[in-house]
């Protein structure tokens, strides 16, 4: 008897295998093919949606997002690759690369994803998030999305 796999299914195995073909470099920071720059108005001319705040929280919290920097963050250069773990409604663990990993905090405020700053530059930072196509983009209230991202059940990398 075949079991056909759900869409929750489908969708989570296509996540994990996007992060899958990323190779990581000596300094443990994944690079990979580098995603299309993206804009609000390019998201919603194909037909993404802006996620609400409560689907954020449910998506995010106890598991990894894949942050892609799309644009020159700090110093984190286009194509970057680092994890996040978000293990409840307020810490994330972020990978350094070297092994070590960074406490530092997150939080929604409306429907934006918001949190403290540690790697890219001092001080916080509020994105809205939008859905297009399978992918997450973290974009500014004005401007060019900064990151894609990829969510990954549990903690794989023991952040």
């Amino acid at each position: 008897m075949h079991r056909k796999f759900g869409g929750t299914m489908k969708s989570t195995l296509r996540k994990v295998l996007s992060i899958a073909v990323f190779s990581v470099t000596q300094a443990g920071f994944a690079f990979g093919q580098q995603p299309a720059n993206m804009t609000e108005a390019r998201i919603k001319a194909v037909g993404g949606r802006q996620m609400k705040g409560a689907e954020l929280k449910s998506m995010i919290v106890g598991n990894t997002v894949y942050f892609i920097a799309l644009t020159q963050v700090g110093p984190l250069r286009p194509g970057t690759v680092g994890p996040v773990w978000h293990p409840d409604e307020r810490r994330r663990f972020l990978g350094t690369g070297n092994g070590n990993k960074v406490e530092a905090l997150w939080w929604v405020d409306g429907d934006s994803y918001c949190n403290e700053r540690k790697i890219s530059g001092p001080g916080h930072s509020c994105n809205m998030v939008w859905e297009s196509n399978g992918s997450l983009y973290f974009c500014p209230a004005q401007g060019d999305c900064i990151y894609s991202a990829r969510i990954v059940p549990g903690n794989p990398e023991k952040l």
